[in-house]
């Protein structure tokens, strides 16, 4: 039997989207702190300076991660893509293990990976991403613009509560609240709340999050990919509101 996870992990880092899926969606494309950080451009390695150095290889990352998620459609192909990402960015939180926007990012393409892998194993990468947003929020809650509570959430919403795993309703909400409290006006947040609402059924505050995600500033390229899913189920949620 087959097991269904969140689907639109969100990405979108001024420098990263999601729905992680049972909901169905959940991989995470959400935003970051700081400067937007476009293709990283080439630099001699005796000019870079630490922080450079990371942001270069966190654009890397990145631009990988939403050509699997958006551009690609082949789902073994993402799969295959993906797990070779993970295997890179795994070598890389080894190297550095107190980088926390390396180690976010592994936490990304682990979600990435069990989008499409999407068999019970896939519960022990997501355990191990869940572990990762964790050490993190506790070093730095509102690194990437609350990115961290906003993939919580996803995940505690995303997949089946105890016994089978750690679905929370209850600290899914937290995380949402705690994600728009840092940024309010934030296109992931909004979206990944609208989402989760929708699906509770509470249409109204769902059209309320969904529009302000809407208008929010378009960023990078994540977020232009997400802005058509915004559309998509903005006028879905509206068709299915009954008054």
């Amino acid at each position: 039997m087959e097991t269904k996870f969140p689907t639109r992990i969100l990405i979108y880092p001024s420098t990263m989207s999601a729905r992680f899926a049972l909901i169905p969606a959940l991989i995470i494309a959400m935003g970051v702190t700081g400067p937007v950080v476009a293709a990283a451009p080439v630099i001699a390695p005796e000019t870079v300076a630490p922080e450079s150095a990371t942001h270069a290889v966190v654009a890397g990352i990145e631009d990988r991660w939403v050509d699997i998620r958006y551009v690609m459609t082949d789902t073994s192909a993402r799969l295959a893509a993906a797990r070779a990402l993970r295997k890179e960015t795994a070598t890389l939180v080894a190297e550095d293990p107190a980088n926390l926007e390396i180690k976010f990012w592994h936490a990304m393409v682990l979600l990435l990976e069990a989008e499409y892998k999407r068999d019970l194993g896939s519960l022990q990468v997501v355990r191990e991403a869940k572990r990762l947003f964790e050490e993190i929020e506790a070093e730095n809650t509102g690194l990437y613009d609350g990115r961290i509570h906003t993939g919580l959430a996803m995940l505690y919403s995303g997949v089946p509560s105890w016994p089978v795993a750690f679905g929370d309703d209850g600290k899914a909400e937290a995380h949402f609240k705690q994600a728009l409290e840092i940024n309010p006006a934030g296109q992931e947040a909004n979206y990944l709340y609208a989402d989760y609402l929708r699906g509770k059924k509470k249409h109204a505050e769902a059209i309320r999050y969904f529009e302000t995600a809407l208008h929010a500033p378009v960023r990078v390229r994540a977020e232009e990919f997400r802005r058509k899913e915004i559309e998509h189920d903005l006028a879905a949620t509206k068709a299915e509101f009954k008054p």
